[in-house]
């Protein structure tokens, strides 16, 4: 490949990815860069790989992909070429990560109104890996950053930035994930006065894990209320249902979820496909009617057996698993689509010669 033309194609792929706001405004959350592979298949079997994927899934009502506003921004790609590479794989909805108030700008709408042209809807994502908690006395408050907009002001800002939107450039929703699983003693990202940290010793009514777990859920309602005419999703780990079914955690049930949002986004951390499709069968098969959940796929960068994230050798090896995941997750009527990231690494094992 020409050496400019791959440069070119290298700042695209940048921005195909997946990570995965009050006082002063929120700083942003770095996009991760990532390099191409060093042997390219030919364009026809890249073709023909696309095709295959595009037929698997042709069927599923939702076929989400997750992409970063600020690297969007950051490669200057135009955004007519993103779309492009989204569309040919048959994706026919944007998740786009938002992590600072700041994002929400003239930019942004042209994205969105980009998107919307091309009829992919564009739902806004925000991750609680960016939040903080901080104690007021006896009482958890929940902050999207410290000192910074709390998650539930976010929502609500955003819902007013749509608001004011032309009716091209209409986002179609927000989903809020939530992983209090990751608030530990050991997690750097935790304020050193924090009062409740998740840990394998502190499963019981009236210990942290289930503190953490219904301060999540309380926040969780506040920013549905605040969320006004917009959509509203709440995405949670495939594991807590488990711990909650089994008596460790009060709260934490799909169903306590789905009393919140009628669309649940489960997210999957298996590493092999058998496992994948069996740490969210539970899930799916006790969404309550008039419910649906859609499931998150991680792509693993690598082959670690240790990731929560989806393994592959290769393209056949990922389509493998991909088939073996949908045909089971499809068994399930409450299943209503997937959302797939990071998409760089889709196209990573697309491009890459084996």
């Amino acid at each position: 490949m020409d050496p400019a033309m791959k440069y070119g194609v290298f700042g695209l792929l940048a921005v195909l990815c997946l990570c995965g706001s009050g006082c002063v405004s929120t700083p942003e959350r770095p996009a991760p860069q990532f390099m191409l592979p060093e042997l390219e298949a030919s364009k026809e079997v890249q073709r023909q790989r696309t095709e295959e994927f595009r037929q698997l899934t042709a069927h599923v009502k939702v076929r989400g992909v997750g992409i970063h506003i600020f690297a969007v921004r950051r490669s200057k790609v135009p955004l007519e070429e993103l779309l492009d590479r989204i569309t040919a794989l048959g994706f026919n909805r944007i998740f786009c990560y938002v992590s600072s108030e700041k994002q929400l700008d003239d930019f942004f709408r042209e994205f969105v109104a980009a998107a919307n042209r091309r009829g992919l809807p564009v739902e806004v994502m925000l991750n609680q890996r960016d939040f903080y908690f901080r104690p007021t006395g006896n009482k958890i408050v929940r902050f999207f950053r410290p000192n910074y907009l709390r998650i539930d002001d976010a929502v609500e800002q955003l819902a007013r930035f749509d608001a004011e939107s032309p009716s091209d450039a209409k986002i179609a929703g927000v989903t809020a994930i939530i992983e209090p699983h990751l608030f530990t003693a050991s997690n750097p990202d935790i304020p050193p006065d924090a009062i409740y940290y998740w840990s394998d010793k502190t499963f019981g009514s009236d210990l942290d894990n289930a503190m953490l777990m219904n301060a999540t859920l309380e926040i969780l309602r506040e920013s549905k209320a605040k969320a006004a005419h917009l959509p509203f999703t709440c995405a949670t780990a495939d594991f807590y249902h488990e711990l909650a079914v089994e008596g460790k955690l009060p709260q934490g049930k799909i169903t306590d979820f789905c009393a919140i949002s009628k669309r649940v986004l489960v997210l999957d951390s298996g590493n092999k496909p058998s496992q994948a499709a069996k740490l969210v069968e539970n899930e799916l098969a006790a969404i309550p009617k008039g419910n649906t959940a859609m499931v998150g796929i991680n792509i693993a960068g690598h082959t670690s057996v240790d990731s929560g994230a989806l393994r592959r050798r290769d393209w056949n090896d990922f389509m493998r698993a991909m088939r073996y995941m949908i045909n089971g997750f499809s068994k399930h009527s409450a299943f209503e689509g997937f959302v797939i990231a990071p998409f760089i690494s889709l196209e990573f094992i697309r491009m890459e010669r084996y």
